[in-house]
């Protein structure tokens, strides 16, 4: 993946300074793009696609570096968030690692009694958040194995996983939907400060944008005003080009931290639903740190409502666990109160 439009961004917007910004053509920009960003928040959103992740830097020899495709769902409104996402496949299968390897433990390797190699994972997220009632993550452990011959699959592995995070902890559930939101080229004005913005026109009818901002919106979003603040003694910058003619969609997006490039995103094509439009597709890198991630987003369907029934059955799943669920309590400090779930055998 080249990322080289997305510096050149950098340079170029770094250029520009608020007293040279057209106030016209700012003014008339952030209405355009929050214009089309409100019904998220009045009338909600529902996004439907496919997500390849993989890892240039991650280790080939664990889950972490390989090249996998899930499938996504999404539904948003003023109070609610609620995604899931599903491993569809692998792009590619590890070598497999005899079991004397001292290693494989530790790279999250196991073995069963007909020396199978299991490579765990989580095969489902199931993410939800309802503003004074539930911020959880649902987990359904899987494995992808090979077989002493060498064929492998996927199949469910044991147990589940249901992790309780405090009600303003948002960010340890609705990371991924954030970067879905930002993929579809829209949710920018939530992530701005808008009265910081300034913007350029340029020769071939693209406009940039700069702005204070943070690196993602408070999911569930409130009502039209800048979401949440920079943190505490950063200087934080989003530079966005808008496309005018593709119903201003984002179609390059840095977001930078003490000058440094933090997340660059970039998205291509339109996806017309009923009544906006969204990108067609999008991509996501973070920083080059040890393992870091890189998404691209497809999208298949977009609506802008909110979907009562994926919420209804997200919902169900969260408050009936199936037995043996493993529960992780994150609401009361750092360490969890962690128990197994179990029904009430007595019913």
């Amino acid at each position: 993946m080249k990322w080289v439009p997305c510096i050149t961004v950098v340079g170029l917007i770094l250029t520009v300074s608020p007293i040279g910004a057209t106030d016209t053509l700012t003014t008339q920009t952030l209405q355009e793009m929050k214009q089309r960003d409100e019904p998220i928040i009045r009338s909600g959103i529902s996004l439907h696609g496919k997500i390849r992740g993989w890892s240039p830097l991650g280790d080939r020899k664990s889950v972490a570096g390989l090249a996998r495709c899930y499938n996504f769902r999404f539904t948003c409104k003023r109070l609610t968030a609620v995604y899931e996402e599903a491993v569809e496949f692998f792009e590619e299968i590890p070598q497999r690692t005899e079991p004397s390897d001292s290693e494989a433990k530790g790279r999250g390797l196991i073995y069963d009694e007909e020396a199978a190699q299991h490579f765990l994972f989580a095969a489902r997220k199931r993410v939800f958040h309802e503003r004074g009632f539930l911020n959880a993550v649902l987990r359904t452990n899987g494995s992808l194995y090979v077989e002493p011959d060498g064929r492998f699959g996927i199949t469910v592995y044991e147990g589940y996983l249901l992790e309780l995070y405090p009600l303003d902890h948002l960010w340890k559930t609705l990371t991924w939907a954030c970067d879905v939101l930002l993929c579809s080229g829209r949710g920018y004005t939530f992530v701005m400060d808008l009265s910081s913005a300034s913007c350029r026109k340029r020769a071939d009818g693209l406009i940039e944008i700069q702005a204070k901002g943070c690196e993602a919106p408070d999911l569930p979003l409130p009502t039209g005003f800048f979401a949440d603040n920079p943190r505490e003694g950063r200087s934080s910058l989003w530079m966005l080009v808008v496309d005018p003619k593709a119903d201003y969609l984002v179609r390059e997006a840095v977001f930078s931290v003490n000058e440094k490039p933090l997340i660059q995103i970039k998205t291509s094509g339109q996806l017309k639903t009923n009544g906006a439009v969204i990108a067609k597709s999008g991509e996501r890198r973070i920083k080059p740190e040890v393992p870091y991630e890189e998404i691209r987003v497809e999208f298949t369907k977009g609506e802008w409502w909110f979907s009562q029934l994926f919420y209804e059955e997200v919902r169900h799943a969260l408050l009936n666990p199936p037995d043996g669920t493993r529960i992780s309590d994150f609401r009361f400090g750092d360490t969890p109160f962690t128990f197994t779930y179990r029904r009430n055998e007595g019913r």
